[in-house]
């Protein structure tokens, strides 16, 4: 993929501390491998064992998203405001909520496939950084927006670019900027990979759902296993984050 769109350049710090597998410098250097096949083929080996950790995980994640979602439209109904100032408000409310969450279920996978034991609930550990997160989540919005805006490539290259930058920032401790950065330079090296794989992850479970929901008790533990082996292969794992609960 062509930088002529890429956003500029800022300094990345390579002192990370040790990773437990791969880095951010092996990253930048382009020094992994990612193929589709092995992908589905290693995360479909994975899922023996997991799915159930991995649906209760899930089935947390909708619940407490439904919460969020009906509990913040409850609250802003009540409230004698103008209707689209509440709209706008409530988006971002539900957005600083749950941001964490989607992270948290990234985070829960990258711990599956390092062979780690990781409880459901670990996906609620990291509402301490919300604010951070709404506003990498709010940067990255305009500078994807601004992207559509130039023909329309630029916006989808950065989506994909992307869509680790949150996942990132937490497990690094990066800045914002330096998350997207990041994200971006990393998975710039294997982004028509990334792109297919996660077009692949969509359909396939798309097509699942249509057989009465029930090819989704295998087809959403491998989308989550998927992402997670994306995530290590490409960033590594800090040690810090397979010993965290």
């Amino acid at each position: 993929m062509s930088d002529v769109y890429s956003a500029p350049d800022s300094e990345l710090s390579n002192d990370q501390g040790p990773s437990a597998y791969g880095s951010i410098e092996k990253g930048l250097a382009g020094d992994f491998e990612l193929r589709l096949g092995d992908l589905f083929k290693n995360a479909w080996a994975m899922t023996k064992g997991r799915k159930g950790t991995i649906w209760i995980a899930v089935i947390l994640m909708i619940v407490a998203l439904t919460v969020i979602n009906v509990g913040t439209g409850f609250i802003f109904a009540l409230l004698p405001i103008d209707p689209g100032l509440s709209a706008g408000l409530m988006q971002v409310v539900i957005t600083l909520l749950s941001t964490p969450i989607s992270v948290g279920l990234t985070l829960f996978g990258v711990k599956l496939v390092c062979e780690k034991d990781a409880s459901a609930t670990s996906i609620f550990n990291y509402f301490g950084q919300m604010f951070k997160l709404f506003a990498l989540t709010v940067l990255m919005y305009v500078l994807v927006a601004i992207g559509f805006l130039l023909l329309v490539v630029p916006g989808i290259y950065l989506v994909v670019c992307y869509v680790f930058a949150g996942a990132l920032m937490v497990e690094k401790d990066l800045g914002i900027w330096q998350a997207l950065e990041t994200s971006r330079k990393i998975v710039t090296k294997k982004w028509f990979t990334v792109f297919f794989t996660l077009l692949c992850i969509m359909l396939v479970v798309s097509l699942s759902a249509m057989a009465l929901l029930v090819g989704l008790i295998w087809t959403i533990p491998l989308s989550v296993l998927i992402t997670g082996l994306m995530y290590k292969a490409m960033f590594g794992v800090e040690q810090s984050t397979l010993e965290s609960e």
